[in-house]
């Protein structure tokens, strides 16, 4: 009994023994990132509120490799036909979606702007977090004015990032101070996303007016540091809280997608924002090493082949009649003209020769009105057909190319809010004194540049702006678009609005012209949830949903008609080819390399499968690639999913299990399907051309009707 007891307690020790050699050694490594540590003390999270501006603004500028290049290209604020950043695929007619799959050539371009502000709204929730906590226990940065500055520009942050990213993508996480570590948010929608960005302006905007925003030492002005700002002290007080409303009204106004949401948008907001808005440009100095950058206006200094400026929005300056001419010719077959205006924003003259002499160097002096350069013709490069022309509009800021990267970077402009303020006025109209209090707003800078002035001449918002024969803009009139009239007040407004923010703020042209209907037929309106996202949260991955509408100058229109017929063709012959073949089942045992096999996914294999395909796969399409032992290798076509949906692939390798699979189908040729669907394409076919037209053998040839008065040509 003793020795028994013996080796009890001997083993008892003895697995003690062996308990602590296995235990491990923790040491904690305090350089790993440490979201609670870094937000833990006052100092520490005001650094961190300190470089969120900065963060976002690398994020949308400070590489090409983002979505601004793509969106400046589809609104014809640039043209390209390189394929770098996406730009010759992004501006290419007809337009096509924005390809989200594995491996598209724009993956990265995608992924940028949504990665870094998604991240950098999640730093600014924790930092908020933080300070607010902080707040109810009492513990200070050092006076209440700091603690309110803080708490605001993180505010601020939070809404700018979630706001950015609701502007382009269909769909975001909203995260507010308050999230727990490690909590995943749902996706929302746009329209939702853009609310809570609105309510986080909300928040910065009632901290600035709050008492604490002036109680105390070291609140503000904001530090220059934080702003990047290229005089003296950041914002005040006063300038902040008009930097807040800026912002607020951009967002109101360009969340839309289309014009009936751009006209839903609240006009009444907008404007008392506006009105409150900044009084001279939010500027951001960027110098090569103080770690703020535009990289896109340094690529589009390079040469014409990365920027110049289509005439299909510029050309409206044009009062010689090549612009219409230049319309008329077939898209595909365009030349660039000369553009004589009396817009000094322009450079003058009567030939191009005297257009390069009057506008000459990479950039203009000082004190020049000049935006836009006539470029000399040995530096002429070719891009699409109607993409082309002797313009460049990075003139206005060669010089930070030039200058070794230094210069300051205008990431909202009065311009541009008082712009926001003329449309919410245009378009309350009815009420008496809008209409002139718009004219008066787009003749500030109307007029400077030799334009005639609207205040006192246009009064309601259908007439006309004065000029005649040589008036600006003269806009392209249904039904073929391709004569021209004076633009009424809404027209010259977004005239006003293009030129002053032409290559400046964030694509805000791609933003404006969705809202006004001006994209070209098929323009994608928002960019889907980058794929690397959906990997990570388990969801299937999908192309851009939505295209603009044939729009108010109808861009691209001659393309669209040849995309159209295209369809046509293209549909029937799909039909033939889907009546062609069928899907058979055969034994699993039986596939063979070569075959394209549609594979039906059981409930084993739709666990599996999950960490490559997502969750609940029913089917896989594709071909095979080698036949192994257990199962095949596919290059994957398509793959569907419980909910409907569809996602094309482009080949790459899959390996699938034979125990993953129900049901094994091969693609075979059908003779009998093919002689009934060929004889009803060929009916539908022929009804579709004979009553459409879509060959162009009918009345849509036909001389278009005079569209109205308009300029003499």
């Amino acid at each position: 009994m003793r020795i028994s007891r013996t080796f009890i307690i001997a083993g008892v020790v003895a697995a003690g023994a062996l308990g602590a050699c296995n235990d491990q050694l923790v040491v904690e490594n305090t350089n790993n990132p440490d979201v609670a540590r870094a937000n833990a003390t006052p100092s520490g999270v005001e650094a961190i509120v300190s470089k969120l501006l900065q963060q976002i603004h690398q994020g949308i500028y400070g590489s090409t490799t983002n979505l601004l290049a793509g969106a400046l290209v589809m609104s014809f604020e640039s043209s390209s036909q390189l394929g770098n950043f996406g730009m010759g695929t992004r501006a290419a007619l007809p337009r096509e979606p924005i390809a989200n799959n594995r491996g598209n050539s724009t993956e990265a371009e995608n992924f940028r702007t949504f990665d870094f502000l998604s991240r950098n709204a999640r730093s600014a929730a924790n930092a908020l977090t933080s300070l607010n906590q902080f707040v109810e226990v009492g513990t200070t940065l050092g006076s209440p004015a700091r603690d309110a500055r803080a708490r605001s520009f993180g505010y601020f942050n939070l809404g700018v990032a979630t706001g950015t990213v609701a502007l382009f993508y269909d769909s975001t996480a909203i995260v507010k101070p308050g999230i727990v570590t490690g909590e995943i948010p749902p996706l929302s929608s746009a329209k939702d996303a853009m609310s809570a960005a609105i309510e986080m302006l909300d928040s910065a905007l009632a901290i600035a007016n709050s008492p604490a925003a002036t109680s105390g030492s070291d609140g503000w002005p904001i530090p220059a540091e934080w702003v990047s700002s290229p005089d003296g002290p950041g914002p005040s007080l006063d300038e902040w809280k008009r930097i807040i409303r800026s912002y607020r009204a951009r967002f109101r106004a360009e969340i839309g997608r289309t014009p009936a949401e751009r006209d839903a948008a609240n006009w009444d907001a907008i404007l008392d924002d506006a009105t409150n808005g900044i009084t001279h440009d939010f500027l951001i100095a960027m110098t090569s090493s103080n770690g703020w950058s535009n990289s896109f206006w340094s690529q589009a200094a390079v040469s014409v082949g990365w920027h110049q400026m289509t005439p299909f929005i510029i050309g409206m300056a044009d009062t010689t009649g090549a612009y219409a001419s230049w319309l008329s010719v077939p898209v595909d077959q365009r030349q660039p003209f000369l553009i004589v205006t009396p817009d000094k924003r322009f450079p003058a003259g009567e030939t191009r020769a005297a257009q390069q002499t009057n506008s000459p160097g990479r950039y203009p002096v000082d004190g020049s009105p000049l935006y836009l350069r006539n470029r000399p013709a040995g530096e002429d490069i070719s891009s699409f057909p109607w993409g082309s022309s002797y313009y460049d509009g990075i003139y206005r800021y060669g010089d930070y190319r030039a200058n070794s990267s230094r210069g300051n970077n205008p990431i909202i402009t009065v311009a541009e809010v008082d712009m926001l303020a003329a449309e919410a006025m245009i378009r309350k109209g009815q009420i008496a004194g809008q209409i002139a209090g718009a004219a008066t707003l787009i003749d500030k800078y109307r007029v400077p540049n030799g334009l005639p002035a609207l205040s006192g001449v246009v009064t309601t918002a259908a007439q006309p702006v004065p000029g005649g024969n040589s008036c600006v803009p003269q806009v392209p009139q249904a039904p073929g678009f391709t004569t021209l009239a004076c633009g009424n007040i809404l027209e010259a407004m977004k005239w006003e609005k293009r030129l002053e923010t032409m290559l400046n703020g964030y694509a805000s042209w791609y933003l404006d012209s969705r809202g006004w209907g001006d994209l070209a037929t098929n323009t994608p309106l928002d960019w889907p949830v980058p794929y690397q996202e959906m990997d990570a949260r388990g969801l299937p991955f999908y192309n851009s949903q939505l295209g603009a509408a044939r729009g108010t100058y109808a861009r691209g229109a001659s393309a669209v008609g040849w995309r159209v017929r295209r369809a046509c063709v293209l549909a029937f012959l799909a039909g033939i080819s889907t009546g062609c073949y069928s899907y058979v089942p055969i034994e699993t045992s039986a596939a063979q390399p070569g075959m394209k096999v549609s594979l039906d996914v059981n409930d084993r294999g739709r666990v599996s499968l999950a960490d490559s395909l997502g969750p609940s796969v029913t089917k896989i399409e594709g071909s095979i690639r080698e036949r192994t032992d257990s199962g095949y290798v596919l290059s994957v076509s398509s793959v569907e999913y419980v909910s409907g949906q569809r996602t094309k692939w482009s080949g790459e390798p899959l390996s699938v299990r034979d125990a993953q699979v129900g049901v094994a189908r091969e693609r075979r040729f059908s003779k009998l399907r093919t002689a009934l669907t060929a004889a009803v394409a060929v009916g539908a076919l022929l009804a579709v051309v004979l009553t459409r037209d879509l060959f162009g053998t009918g009345t849509t040839d036909r001389e278009p009707p005079d569209p109205g008065p308009g300029p003499d040509k």
